[in-house]
């Protein structure tokens, strides 16, 4: 497995985890809740490329931007109150990062596996 697909892999890992989870995880490095959303981005930005190239297929691709869009969505000063740990632990819009995360996980897996 190359690294990006690695590092991809953990990052949607650490984004459908459950919310004890992932603060356990965010304490121990001492940051924020948004650094769930940044690593993902760090890597998103390379999905394209990988498509081009054929690492990635479309159906990755779709799962990849969808929850894209939804960390895109909740971004932004007017969304503040998501990216605190009671946000993380009972609002709608976490429930719906972990899912697709999830999804996205297993359609990577699915794709690998056939592969």
């Amino acid at each position: 497995m190359d690294k990006f697909r690695s590092e991809l892999l953990e990052a949607l890992q650490r984004l459908a985890e459950s919310p004890a989870e992932q603060e356990a995880y965010l304490r121990k490095l001492d940051v924020g809740i948004d650094e769930l959303a940044l690593e993902y981005d760090d890597l998103f930005h390379l999905v394209d490329a990988k498509f081009r190239t054929g690492e990635l297929g479309a159906s990755e691709r779709e799962a990849l931007s969808t929850l894209s869009k939804v960390l895109d969505d909740m971004s932004g000063p007017k969304n503040a109150d998501l990216w605190t740990t009671d946000a993380l632990q009972h609002r709608d819009e976490w429930r719906e990062v972990r899912r697709l995360a999830g999804k996205a996980l297993a359609v990577i897996n699915r794709v690998s596996a056939a592969t």
